[in-house]
């Protein structure tokens, strides 16, 4: 009953439907080990191959620590939809050298809010540009002005064209020089004046 409430609310919560709840036989779920007792030893014991049985119910149980010996063979494998429910201090917990490992299509499904716990704000130059390209206004949006200060060029020529119209002054204010400066033409001719003006707020639009 206490997992069937849980299962409710994460449902409502992120829109997860019954089948992707649906809980295999695989090592996450030995019956001796509660989820909400599994340690960073044993979640970096499990095979790379199993993190594929991974579900939103599991991450969403899983204890924050225990990401903290994960590899980047592990985190490949976590299927993109079952990281919708992934919570901040899990993703601030993995090793910085693993972050990048993550697919974009992986970055995408995350919750907007899953990067306003990086500590420090410059963990967020160990994603790759590649990764930034599932980058989400959403997402943008929740990282504090530290962590954005911190994106680095390559990171920003990868954002999706199609949210630069929404990013609002406050996200652009806290953009290095070098990092507006790498907005492509493509990103930029996608832009209308409205948008374009957001940069002179607070900016020199000779970075551009």
């Amino acid at each position: 009953a206490k997992q069937e409430a849980l299962q409710n609310t994460i449902s409502e919560q992120f829109g997860v439907s019954d089948e992707q709840f649906e809980i295999t036989e695989n090592a996450f779920l030995n019956p001796e080990l509660e989820l909400q007792q599994i340690t960073a030893d044993y979640l970096s014991e499990v095979p790379a191959n199993e993190f594929s049985e991974l579900t939103p119910y599991l991450v969403s149980q899983i204890p924050s620590n225990a990401f903290s010996q994960l590899s980047d063979s592990q985190l490949e494998n976590i299927p993109p939809t079952s990281l919708i429910t992934l919570q901040a201090g899990q993703l601030d917990a993995i090793p910085s050298e693993a972050l990048s490992s993550f697919t974009s299509e992986q970055i995408a499904q995350m919750p907007e809010d899953v990067f306003s716990a990086l500590d420090p704000a410059d963990k967020i130059k160990e994603f790759s540009a590649d990764e930034f390209s599932g980058i989400k206004l959403e997402h943008l949006s929740f990282m504090s002005s530290d962590v954005l200060e911190n994106i680095d060029n390559a990171q920003i020529a990868k954002l999706d064209s199609s949210i630069l119209s929404e990013i609002d002054v406050t996200i652009f204010s806290s953009l290095t020089s070098d990092a507006l400066a790498s907005f492509t033409s493509t990103q930029l001719n996608g832009m209308d004046p409205e948008s374009m003006s957001k940069f002179s707020q607070g900016n020199d639009l000779s970075n551009l």
